[in-house]
C-alpha cells in the first residue's frame, strides 16, 4: 500500500487510497465469507451424516472435514498366489 501510494502513477494511487478507505468492510467482507463458507460445509455434512445415531459421528466428520486433514487411503494390490 505504501509503495502504491508513493507511485507516480495516479489511477494507482487511487486504488491504493480506496483500499485504505474501506479497509474495514473488506476484512469484515472476507471473514463473513469464510464463515459462511464454513456454515454451509457443514449443513452438508449434516445432512450427510443423517442415520448416525448420536452427535459424536458429526462432530468428528465436521472435524474431520473441515481441520484440513488429508488422508490418503493405502491401495494394496492382490500379488499373485502361490
Amino acid at each position: 500500500m505504501q509503495w502504491a501510494r508513493c507511485s507516480r502513477l495516479e489511477p494507482l494511487k487511487r486504488v491504493a487510497a480506496t483500499i485504505h478507505r474501506h479497509t474495514e468492510g473488506i476484512l469484515a467482507h472476507v471473514t463473513s465469507g469464510r464463515t459462511e463458507g464454513h456454515n454451509g460445509k457443514t449443513r452438508t455434512l449434516t445432512q450427510c451424516a443423517f442415520g448416525f445415531h448420536g452427535t459424536h459421528g458429526l462432530i468428528a466428520l465436521i472435524v474431520l472435514c473441515c481441520a484440513g486433514v488429508h488422508l490418503d487411503p493405502v491401495h494394496h494390490r492382490p500379488g499373485p498366489t502361490h
